[in-house]
């Protein structure tokens, strides 16, 4: 396997990684975690061993639209979002759970009205729902330059805040630069060059310092922590721990780590344990496989 596609597949299965392994612990105070290295079960939605929630369902929609349509089309994605929120595709349930209520009322005014991009400004339209779904978009336009228009688009649909979209630019342009060197030749772009993207400083100090941000729900808060796992610790699994030990958006904040680390690491980066008791790891990497296949036949 080439080092560039073992990245790209990294991306979309470590997001379910982070995903299921935040799953247990979402909504829960810090102060309720007990370290463990191992997939749990229980937490709000009575979790599995592997399970995973909405981050990862909304994910492979997105990434199964961009393959089926060859590339981005909103009303296809809100056409599959509708199908996840109404029958539980691209779940391990047989109907959805664990939806943010951003996400419900995009979907319901999709639905209702045909509107594939989210217009209601909410004061807290804050929410993390678009770039916690976002690893399709990077693995399919990397080095495209129209990556971050996508990304941003990609946002829209169900989240209409300013904050929400220049998260989701703020990632792909992340995952972009974990891909970059690797394209290239056999060296590892520094943790510092690949943040260099972060055009704002302030942002990129915060996410480096070990101060205890919480994953609130709030898209920047998120990220800082995502970035700051990402920075601070040597591995995949330790970075995730980290993320994850902060407690609440647990899942969430999982997620993103993981699209991230998994870009940096790669899939061969991401110890087998967490692969082989992954939920549907098969399928997901199936449907990496041929996103990252139309990926390169557009090359």
């Amino acid at each position: 396997m080439n080092k560039l596609r073992d990245k790209k597949l990294g991306t979309l299965v470590g997001l379910a990684v982070g995903d299921a392994m935040g799953a247990p612990y979402e909504f829960l105070d810090k102060s309720k975690y007990t370290p463990t290295k191992e997939y749990n079960t229980g937490g709000a939605h009575n979790v599995s061993i592997g399970e995973w929630t909405d981050d990862t369902s909304m994910a492979l929609c997105l990434a199964q639209s961009l393959i089926d349509k060859n590339g981005f089309d909103p009303i296809d994605q809100m056409d599959k979002y509708l199908k996840w929120y109404l029958e539980g595709y691209m779940c391990t349930r047989e109907k959805c759970f664990d939806i943010g209520n951003s996400t419900v009322k995009s979907i319901i005014d999709f639905e209702v009205n045909s509107k594939y991009y989210f217009n209601i400004i909410k004061i807290n339209d804050w929410g993390i729902g678009r770039f916690m779904r976002l690893a399709p978009i990077p693995m399919l336009y990397s080095f495209d330059s129209d990556l971050k228009t996508y990304a941003k688009l990609s946002s829209k649909t169900t989240h209409s805040s300013f904050e929400a979209s220049t998260c989701a630019e703020l990632l792909a342009g992340i995952i972009n630069r974990c891909y970059l060197t690797m394209a290239r030749d056999d060296k590892f772009l520094s943790k510092d060059n690949v943040l260099c993207c972060l055009e704002d400083k302030t942002f990129l100090e915060n996410a480096k310092q070990m101060k205890e941000t919480i994953p609130s729900g709030y898209c920047i808060d998120t990220l800082e922590v995502a970035i700051r796992g990402f920075y601070n610790f040597d591995t995949f699994i330790d970075g995730l721990l980290y993320c994850i030990s902060l407690g609440n958006d647990t899942d969430t904040v999982g997620a993103v780590y993981g699209q991230i680390a998994g870009a940096y690491y790669g899939l061969s980066g991401i110890p087998d344990y967490y692969k082989e008791n992954l939920m549907q790891y098969d399928k997901i990497l199936d449907i990496a496989n041929k996103l990252v296949d139309l990926a390169e036949s557009n090359e």
